[in-house]
């Protein structure tokens, strides 16, 4: 297993030491020729794991077909648990020790493809690399084609094709590793069918190798570590049977301190839930958050222009009830990208950036990688706003198990969008940030537009540690949201329906098929301790501001 180095000339030269081995001792490519295909008769096998994932039996199939295509031939494709006297053609992490040698000497951004003895490999962890790993195969019995027969000399070929993740410690197992692409300039590395002893494992191992521990905690069923050396950070996580490794270059990664700073203190931190224009269905999410140190924490905004102007001017005249004379964001929090949570940003910083001070927008991302439902052209327009009117900004993106401190309140990240499988973001409402805040020993869990489909993990992955006080109520209580496995767990006193008057009495109706759900919810707390946001109404100026009572 290859994973010290990158911390010494020693180090550094360990791969190309191990790979000269692996090639001498005959674990690679030898000069013996390999004959797979003599007279239309083959006595070589396509071998894939046992459980292979979609794209690994893609690229077996896709071989085997291509092979038939030019030469009629029709070669197996068999399981890696199979008994046969066939020779083998190893695709992806297959239990062979041929596949596990192989692995082992190739990084997260790499991937391998060869012969050895009279068998060949080709090994990489993501799908994209496999399946170039596999045409090298292919392109190579093609190129040895001669009517009805196919003999290849041997060859061993290995690529570095994200250098990025050329450094991270690789975790040598059969259980199925993927690497994908969870945002611009991050990379994350999941395995499958992982517990706690493999998360103890890697990160003993990342110790092994000179990282240092920046932060460490479990909470529910899950278990979160962030390590960094000088060039990364690494945000390691093990829940819902799978282990989740998020690259960083160290130049971006946000790295709060755990701990409660010292501050002054110029207010009590208050709350307050703002209606936005709802346009025809009254939806949109504004939190203002007025901190003790005097600063704003904003969720998302609103829809538009006028919302625009009406934080404005809510923000100067909360700040004048507190005697402040400098209005400063100091953190503004984006759930995700839909129009109606941040349609103002646009018109916000075009107009205000350079009447108001905005320190630092937190987010999270999609891409194309983590599903058809990807948001990042939404995104983008959002992060533009903020880089075209304020350049000094610090743009920060957030991750599962982070807990930093905000004055006196405490923020919790307990889910983005990097926690679902690769490919299964199928409603971009799922990619909502999930936080839970923390003031005074009182809880208020926001939860953006979240959707069932991430509930149910939620659930599995805390359990009883989802009870919080409040609960912002997810996609403003409106069809696809929350469930009642979830609320049930939360338990809230009060309730925060971001939505208008009518929205909020149509969801509780069969217009929403998922109404029972809200029944059950109301049901759980005091009808003077649910709250609906209401709407703005930029043509009259009226406007329905909710003080959590927290802070009265």
């Amino acid at each position: 297993m290859n994973t010290k180095r990158a911390f010494s000339f020693v180090a550094k030269l360990l791969p190309l030491v191990a790979m000269f081995l692996f090639m001498v001792t005959g674990c690679g490519a030898s000069g013996k020729n390999l004959s797979i295909i003599k007279n239309g008769v083959t006595n070589y096998c396509i071998v894939i794991p046992e459980n292979p994932e979609d794209y690994i039996q893609d690229s077996a199939i896709s071989l085997q077909k291509k092979i038939y295509k030019e030469t009629k031939v029709s070669m197996k494709i068999l399981s890696d648990t199979a008994v046969t006297n066939l020779k083998k053609i190893y695709i992806g992490n297959t239990s062979s020790d041929l596949s596990q040698k192989v692995m082992s000497e190739v990084s997260y951004g790499s991937y391998a493809v060869g012969t050895s003895g009279e068998e060949m490999y080709a090994v990489a962890y993501t799908q994209a690399d496999i399946k170039k790993a596999v045409n090298i195969i292919r392109d190579k019995m093609l190129e040895a084609l001669k009517k009805d027969s196919i003999k290849i000399e041997a060859f061993e070929e290995v690529k570095d094709v994200r250098d990025e993740l050329a450094d991270v410690p690789v975790y040598v197992t059969e259980k199925a590793t993927t690497v994908f692409c969870a945002g611009s300039e991050f990379y994350e590395i999941r395995i499958e069918e992982a517990d706690t002893k493999d998360f103890a494992t890697y990160t003993a191992t990342l110790k092994e190798n000179g990282y240092t521990e920046h932060s460490a905690k479990k909470i529910g069923n899950a278990e979160y570590a962030v390590y960094k050396n000088d060039k990364m950070a690494l945000y390691v996580n093990q829940f819902d049977s799978a282990m989740r490794i998020v690259y960083s270059d160290i130049k971006t990664a946000f790295l709060p301190e755990t701990e409660q700073s010292a501050f002054e203190k110029v207010c009590d931190t208050k709350g307050y839930m703002v209606g936005v224009t709802g346009g025809t269905y009254e939806n949109g999410l504004c939190f203002i958050y007025l901190l003790a140190d005097g600063t704003f924490l904003i969720y998302d905004g609103g829809n538009d222009a006028p919302d625009a102007d009406h934080l404005y001017e809510l923000l100067h005249r909360i700040a004048g009830q507190h005697g402040i004379n400098e209005v400063v964001i100091s953190n503004w929090m984006l759930t995700h990208a839909h129009n109606d949570h941040c349609g103002c940003w646009e018109p916000f910083f075009s107009k205000y950036a350079d009447k108001v001070k905005i320190e630092r927008v937190m987010f999270n991302t999609s891409h194309s990688d983590l599903g058809t439902a990807v948001g990042d052209s939404l995104e983008e327009s959002a992060m533009n706003s903020v880089k075209n009117y304020s350049a000094d900004t610090e743009l920060v993106r957030l991750h599962s198990g982070q807990d930093f401190w905000l004055a006196d309140m405490k923020v919790e990240v307990l889910y983005t969008v990097e926690d679902l499988e690769p490919g299964s973001l199928e409603d971009y409402n799922d990619a909502s940030t999930i936080t839970r805040l923390t003031i005074n020993n009182e809880t208020i869990l926001m939860t953006g537009d979240s959707s069932f489909g991430v509930w149910g993990l939620m659930c599995k992955t805390y359990g009883e540690a989802l009870k919080s006080d409040y609960l912002q109520v997810p996609h403003h209580g409106a069809h696809d949201g929350g469930t009642k496995e979830a609320y049930n767990l939360i338990q809230p006193t009060y309730l925060l329906w971001p939505c208008g008057d009518k929205l909020y009495a149509d969801n509780l109706t069969a217009w929403n098929k998922d109404y029972g759900t809200n029944l059950h919810l109301l049901k759980m707390v005091k009808p003077e301790n649910s709250y609906v946001a209401g709407v703005y109404d930029a043509t009259n100026k009226t406007e329905r501001i909710t003080e959590f009572p927290f802070s009265k």
